[in-house]
């Protein structure tokens, strides 16, 4: 995803999956196990649950660098065999969207500051 969206592969951090960043004092790999990145095996758990293939509504913001990611993601999802509904609409429309709490399953956007 940091490729697609821009950020050059120097800065890229290799299979880091602490909560807290890698090399510091706080990191642990404890828990981590769930947030490793394997099409393959999430394929795996997706057999094992009831999904029967209902889509997933994914939230885009159009035009930003987090539509760039949300493809990534996408297309992941799909090779798992999730069926994704890509919706990509205006910051203000996400924003309202969102704020319903239903019709939608992801939403991908970039937090903007609140003032």
């Amino acid at each position: 995803m940091l490729q697609a969206i821009g950020v050059p592969a120097r800065y890229a951090v290799v299979d880091c999956t602490s909560f807290w960043m890698c090399g510091s004092p706080l990191e642990t790999k404890v828990g981590s196990e769930a947030f490793r990145y394997c099409v393959d095996a999430a394929r795996d758990e997706l057999k094992a649950t009831d999904y029967a293939g209902q889509p997933v509504v994914m939230l885009q913001v159009s035009g930003s660098i987090s539509q760039t990611a949300a493809k990534v993601l996408a297309q992941a999802m799909r090779q798992a065999g999730f069926v994704v509904d890509e919706q990509v609409m205006d910051w203000g429309t996400v924003l309202a969207r969102r704020a319903k709490k239903d019709g939608w399953g992801l939403s991908r956007s970039i937090p903007m500051a609140s003032t």
